[in-house]
């Protein structure tokens, strides 16, 4: 099986050279380096080039490439690099996710989707994570995948979700009016997402306004790519 390593970068050239020489790479294999988009500093630029010559040298097989993701939307950040793993895992690699380099949001964006396709994706067993370097440190860190199940919705409160997604906010008593759920229901499921942080709740006069998080909308585009959450 083809292995594809995500992994984030900085200018370090010797963590990926060290996990080449690891993980035993081989022809068809392939290299992902995460770098936030825009232009590349000089020093990141001539790493990449170093990186370049040694895979033509030593592993003419291998493919090097760069994602680029935009480190200042969190939420469209991971959703950038789940589809890059996403990608691998539908064409039959097994994904390994290093993320010892690169800018501290990348890693958090990286560690996110990399847990997130774990849980959803068929192929979720095929991701691992590889040690962490941590620069001082005599050996590294060993990462695992918490355990985190995502949350599980009914049909009715998949409904509330995806109204407020495309809404981003309505009051309960037009929540059970646009669904044709009791007032009632439709409290309880507002008090539910706001309970699993999906949406938040206010009060305004005598009304109840309802509002998606950024953790709902995160929940409600992850579901997309996996399941039928939503209905034309």
């Amino acid at each position: 099986m083809p292995k594809c390593f995500l992994v984030t970068f900085g200018w370090n050239t010797q963590v990926i050279i060290q996990l080449a020489i690891q993980q035993a790479v081989a022809k068809d294999d392939v290299f992902v380096l995460i770098i936030p988009s825009g232009e590349q500093d000089p020093k990141t630029v001539r790493s990449i080039k170093t990186l370049e010559n040694y895979f033509y040298q030593n592993y003419p097989g291998v493919q090097l490439r760069t994602h680029s993701v935009e480190v200042r939307f969190f939420k469209d950040g991971i959703l950038s690099v789940l589809d890059k793993i996403n990608y691998f895992l539908d064409n039959g690699y097994e994904v390994y996710i290093n993320i010892s380099g690169g800018m501290r949001v990348l890693c958090l964006m990286t560690y996110t989707a990399a847990i997130i396709a774990k849980h959803y994706h068929y192929r979720g067993n095929n991701i691992h994570f590889t040690s962490l370097v941590i620069e001082g440190l005599p050996e590294d860190v060993k990462l695992f995948f918490p355990p985190i199940a995502p949350p599980k919705l009914t049909e009715n409160e998949k409904s509330v979700l995806l109204l407020l997604y495309k809404e981003k906010s309505l009051s309960t008593n037009d929540i059970s009016t646009k669904l044709n759920l009791s007032s009632a229901t439709a409290s309880r499921i507002i008090d539910k997402l706001s309970n699993l942080l999906l949406a938040s709740k206010r009060r305004e006069g005598k009304k109840t306004i309802a509002t998606i998080t950024d953790t709902g909308m995160l929940y409600v585009e992850i579901i997309e790519r996996y399941s039928e959450i939503t209905q034309e």
